[in-house]
């Protein structure tokens, strides 16, 4: 190997990036940088314990048979409304054939809280015991819900499948003060201009999804496949799927206009369709191309979107398609959208942003908060999303595009197997206009299609503290009148920079190659040129970013110019000084997402005890 001293800076532009939003300010929520912030759960609507079990009050029993006192919901919800208690259950017998003939309009003004619980194999029974009730509704709606009055009310959906038939309506419209509980439930198959399967207006309805229940098969000509909201609602997917949904505008899954929506579900397989699927899935939008953005989710007007994984499992945004932002499109400068131990996967915007496309100012972070994401799930991943060739138009951004002025942050996140038709479009990333700027630390970026990184059209990226390699045709980095800056990163492609009237800034890289690298040098800096990534890292074929005991990246640079955000891949802090070896040529901070720590090496990692050293204990 080769080591090349060279400018501490080699070009004149070296900004280290914004600052970081970590909370959201619109209503006073709680940070978004605390352990699993429910903020949906504190939505300030005065409801109390959200999630709870049945509240006491009068038992309306539906269906046929002994014990049964009402044959139809509608009647059910007519004595809910005139008996002038509280709390309504109606209790819906499995087996019997409900229909909703006409629309309902419920008042929870008067009529108070209401549940409608199925399951019931008799009208006599205490509890549910069976699978869920079937309503089908095949009239122009099933119901809408309102509530004019100052108090909060409850409206449940708990163990039935709602289904639309052929012509009809929307499932459910809700507006007012309500919280609306879709509790082990299934609605699907409704039809609207906004919104098919659920529409909901104004500040203050609540929407949680809960133990499996989804919201699937709608279809909007307009906007809103699955659920459409507007007015600075909110939306809580706890544990479910919005799912299978379309829309022939934008937001196949949901569109949100001034809307909140946490994700906490994903995981598992994903299939199209499935009675199984978890996270915001397999939805479309557009009736064709170049007409539908947000396959998953669009977000406009100060929406707020969060998808908030854990240790147990990430939240996912997995196989949606659209024009553009095949998983989320997030627009307007109010708008932000935060991944947090979360997947993109497989998702595809054809247009632009297979799995986020964020435009026109908006804020988007795609972060990881568990402490280790080097294991083969990761925290973040963005994995397997596209875009495709469309006449007229260009597809940057397989993984994630920032365009119009928006702001990215993006940290502790693996990058791998996006793709674009074209080379030098991005396929992990592209980061395209004026104002338009992306913080890029601390990522894996691995086995991508193409080029992964692009900026062009006076966009500005800074990635520092970067492991990519594997990547197909050769550059890690390319650019078109931008500006790039890299710092303590590893760029093991064939190649690090292809550019064309690019700015470009950094210090402390080891590549394959400096062909690109601007002239002339200044001695001051270090780049250092490897024959191959597995002179580097421990096993380079498995997409670990992990270093080999003796790599050269090992105590190599320092925080001159940039200084991390963030702990490394596997949750450990940057800059662990390891007294066998020396800080060459400036410092203790390693090069790449792993800072290397000698803790628990054997020779089962480096195939002998050879590279043991007495920091180690020894062979």
């Amino acid at each position: 190997m080769n080591r090349i001293q060279r400018g501490k800076q080699f070009g004149s532009y070296g900004r280290q990036g914004h600052g970081e939003r970590r909370g959201y300010s619109a209503r006073g929520l709680v940070s978004v940088s605390g352990n699993d912030c429910r903020r949906i759960l504190a939505a300030g609507l005065g409801f109390g314990l959200l999630i709870a079990g049945p509240l006491a009050g009068v038992d309306l029993r539906v269906g046929t048979g002994t014990g049964c006192t009402y044959p139809t919901i509608a009647a059910a919800v007519a004595a809910a409304v005139a008996n002038g208690t509280t709390n309504d259950k109606l209790l819906i017998r499995t087996g019997t054939s409900h229909t909703i003939s006409a629309p309902i309009t419920l008042n929870l003004n008067v009529a108070g809280t209401v549940e409608i619980i199925g399951g019931y194999a008799n009208c006599t029974d205490a509890l549910p015991t069976l699978a869920n009730s079937g309503l089908s509704a095949p009239s122009s709606a099933a119901f809408t819900v309102q509530n004019p009055g100052a108090g909060s009310r409850t409206f449940t959906l708990r163990n039935v499948d709602l289904f639309a038939g052929a012509g009809a309506g929307r499932l459910l419209d809700v507006s007012g003060r309500v919280l609306v509980n879709i509790d082990r439930t299934l609605l699907s198959n409704g039809s609207a201009t906004d919104g098919a399967n659920l529409r909901m207006t104004g500040p203050n309805v609540v929407l949680l999804l809960l133990n499996g229940a989804r919201i699937y098969t709608g279809d909007a000509t307009g906007n809103g496949g699955g659920l459409h909201c507007s007015g600075g609602g909110s939306v809580g997917l706890i544990d479910g799927a919005i799912d299978n949904n379309h829309a022939g505008g934008s937001g196949g899954g949901a569109y949100l206009d001034g809307c909140y929506l946490d994700v906490y579900s994903g995981g598992g397989a994903v299939a199209c369709p499935s009675a199984d699927n978890r996270g915001v899935t397999c939805n479309t939008a557009g009736a064709g191309p170049g007409t539908g953005s947000g396959g998953g989710v669009y977000a406009t007007n100060g929406s707020v979107v969060q998808f908030l994984g854990s240790s147990s499992g990430p939240a996912s945004l997995t196989q949606n398609s659209a024009d553009s932002g095949g998983g989320l499109y997030l627009t307007g400068a109010a708008s932000e959208a935060e991944f947090r131990d979360a997947e993109i996967v497989d998702n595809l915007g054809g247009a632009g942003g297979g799995g986020v496309a964020a435009d026109n100012g908006a804020q988007l972070r795609i972060l990881g908060y568990l402490a280790n994401c080097s294991h083969p799930s990761g925290c973040s991943r963005v994995v397997d999303n596209t875009t495709a060739s469309i006449v007229g138009e260009t597809s940057p951004g397989g993984g994630v595009w920032v365009s119009g002025g928006a702001d990215a942050n993006i940290r502790r996140t693996t990058f791998r197997g996006n793709g674009v038709p074209v080379v030098d479009e991005g396929s992990a990333l592209a980061v395209e206009g004026a104002g338009s700027t992306a913080i890029f630390e601390g990522n894996v970026v691995y086995g991508q299609v193409n080029h992964p990184i692009y900026v062009a059209s006076g966009g500005n990226l800074t990635a520092a503290f970067v492991t990519a390699w594997g990547n197909g045709s050769g550059a890690t980095f390319t650019g078109v009148s931008s500006s790039i800056s890299v710092y303590s990163s590893l760029t093991l492609d064939s190649q690090t920079f292809l550019s064309s009237f690019v700015t470009l800034a950094g210090d402390c890289i080891i590549t394959r190659s400096l062909v690109g690298f601007p002239e002339p040098p200044d001695p001051l800096g270090s780049f250092e040129v490897v024959a191959s990534e597995a002179v580097v890292l421990v096993s380079p074929a498995t997409g670990s970013p992990r270093l080999r005991s003796d790599s050269p990246a090992i105590d190599y640079c320092d925080t001159f110019h940039y200084t991390p955000i963030d702990n490394d891949i596997d949750g450990e802090v940057r800059g662990f000084d390891i007294a066998a070896i020396p800080n060459s040529p400036y410092g203790p901070y390693d090069l790449g997402a792993d800072e290397w720590k000698p803790l628990f090496l054997g020779d089962f990692e480096p195939g002998s005890c050879a590279q043991w050293s007495s920091n180690t204990g020894g062979c």
